[in-house]
């Protein structure tokens, strides 16, 4: 269902969104990587993309990336709390 939707929608942020953490949840680190990449690509200062694709590239042993994605996140998004 969802990847009938983004065939409509393909640069939907919320429809990416969503299939990067159904995948996330399915243990599909693989798709959950392309939603998340394609999401970030297409809309690259869009908080909560930034969050997921940094929840993905740590889980994939990619901290230094997902830092630098968490910080770009926070500059977008100053009140997000991401802070303590």
């Amino acid at each position: 269902l969802l990847k009938d939707a983004i065939a409509q929608l393909p640069s939907s942020a919320a429809l990416l969104y969503l299939l990067g953490v159904h995948a996330m949840v399915e243990g599909d680190e693989s798709a959950a990587r392309l939603a998340t990449s394609h999401a970030a690509q297409l809309h690259p200062e869009t908080p909560v993309v930034l969050v997921l694709r940094a929840a993905v590239l740590a889980r994939a042993g990619q901290p230094f990336e997902a830092n630098e994605l968490l910080r770009r996140a926070i500059a977008a998004q100053p009140a997000l709390p991401l802070r303590e």
